[in-house]
């Protein structure tokens, strides 16, 4: 009872749980998320702003396509759920044991199912669960087996229903693109004037930008989730099959082994009879769906085409119309150039010949200027050079004198030192006369070693005689080979 009493008045929370598990609250939050961060992306930002700014298009592009992406999260989160399912209550825990399989099996798989999770119990193979024990009560294998395909059919109709809103993404994305070309291309022939076409011209390409833009981002778009859907739908269908395999093995072990009451059997006759009647009704409903779906397809089809060929002859007449206006313009403007260029050359002619008569009077005053400048300066540096030898003539025969002199005065100490060294000599040979006498002895050694000195005294001034004579020879060569 308490189990009963539990899932019969769910919590609050749950109501709670079920916003916050909604797409569209998810997608929103990522859209506002997304284009917040868009402006502080590292590398490639304009790039982005270019194809998720550049239109209102684009805004509500990206909000589909975070849709469906919240969406398919979703699913792959409830699909894990699935598998954790099957993985958690495998067919062998739950297979009856004992005489009693039809009483203490239901009332075992019910408590079993009262004790799973509020996560588990929404899974598939939780709700199979549940509603075989509901339907285990004294029912036959044969009805076991038609109830087991009936829940089967329910919910392979709930999971085809699960992909409705995906389903409605995919297909709207596309359309959204193509909305933004034909904005863009609208935008572009509202910019065409034929009176201001070359300041127009950047605006007409900046719209046919924004129509090719929104179409090659809803396509990637539309690709990355029909291969995410086919992904995850798989997924979910291999789930399916392993849920309606197990409930068919679980479903004949809790079927009971005796016959069927009549009044099961009129239930089941009648309820066997609604089952056509509703599968009648439903073909019927559907092919008219179908049919009525079809003549929208085609008129819609037949708009678009419409739409497309007016489309396309307005802008062949608009740009015939704006080729001409463009071409006339250009035959005007190339008329003005052509004039224009020729008098500015016949102007740029005559600045040219002013300008050479002017450089050639230019040139013949320099010419007569650097004449006059050169001659004064080469006699300026004559009288310098004149003045200068002059002056070294002068300078030559100063040292020429003193050289005679002191070659005069050199001859007389040279004369005075033979003249010492004949007495030296005198005096030698006075000497080995006057040996035995040592005081006469001591004085003529004195005396002879002031001769020796003032003999090296003339040797030194020989040798700079000699030298002052070769540098006066130099002089003298070096003054004649100026003078040549």
């Amino acid at each position: 009872m308490a189990h009963s009493t539990q899932h019969s008045d769910p919590p609050s929370g749950f109501a709670w749980s079920s916003l916050w598990s909604t797409p569209w609250l998810w997608s929103v939050a990522l859209t506002v998320g997304f284009y917040s961060a868009l402006p502080h992306l590292p590398a490639g930002r304009e790039q982005a702003e270019r194809y998720f700014c550049g239109h209102p298009v684009s805004y509500l592009q990206a909000g589909l396509f975070f849709l469906a992406l919240c969406d398919l999260a979703g699913k792959g989160w409830r699909l894990r759920r699935d598998r954790k399912a099957l993985a958690g209550l495998p067919l062998s825990s739950l297979m009856p044991t004992g005489a009693d399989r039809s009483t203490f099996a239901r009332d075992t798989l019910l408590a079993r199912c009262h004790g799973l999770s509020r996560g588990l119990q929404a899974t598939a193979w939780g709700r199979r669960l549940r509603d075989l024990a509901l339907l285990a009560s004294g029912s036959s294998a044969e009805r076991m087996d038609e109830n087991v395909a009936e829940l089967a059919s329910v919910e392979e109709d709930r999971f085809h229903d699960s992909y409705s809103l995906l389903n409605t993404v995919i297909w709207a994305i596309p359309i959204t693109g193509f909305l933004g070309t034909v904005l863009g291309i609208t935008i572009a022939i509202a910019h065409i004037t034929p009176e201001q076409l070359d300041r127009s011209l950047g605006e007409v390409t900046g719209g046919l930008a924004v129509a090719f833009d929104t179409t090659a981002v809803a396509l990637v778009q539309s690709l990355f989730l029909v291969f995410c859907q086919w992904s995850v739908k798989a997924g979910g269908g291999r789930v399916l099959a392993d849920v309606d395999a197990m409930s068919r093995v679980l479903a004949r072990s809790l079927a009971s082994g005796g016959p069927a009451s009549p009044l099961e059997e009129a239930q089941s006759l009648a309820a066997q009879a609604l089952v056509d009647r509703t599968e009648v009704l439903l073909d019927q409903q559907t092919r008219a769906w179908n049919t009525s779906v079809e003549q929208l397809r085609e008129r819609w089809a037949n708009t678009l085409e419409a739409h497309r060929d007016q489309l396309s002859q307005s802008l062949t007449d608009g740009a015939a119309d704006t080729w001409a206006d463009h071409r006339d313009s250009l035959a005007a403007a190339r008329t003005e150039f052509v004039d224009a260029y020729r008098e500015v050359s016949r102007q740029l002619a005559d600045s040219l010949a002013q300008s050479e008569a002017a450089r050639q009077r230019h040139e013949e005053l320099l010419s007569s200027q650097s004449q006059a400048f050169w001659a004064s300066f080469d006699a300026r540096w004559r009288a310098e050079q004149s003045a200068r030898d002059t002056a070294q003539e002068a300078w030559s025969r100063d040292i020429a004198e003193r050289l005679a002199a002191w070659q005069t005065e050199m001859r007389t100490l040279v004369e005075t030192a033979g003249a010492q060294m004949q007495v030296l000599q005198d005096q030698t040979r006075l000497l080995g006369r006057v040996v035995e006498q040592e005081e006469q002895l001591v004085g003529v050694q004195q005396r002879l070693t002031a001769n020796l000195e003032a003999v090296r005294a003339a040797e030194a001034f020989e040798q700079t005689l000699h030298s002052l004579n070769a540098a006066v020879h130099l002089l003298t060569a070096r003054h004649a080979a100026r003078a040549a």
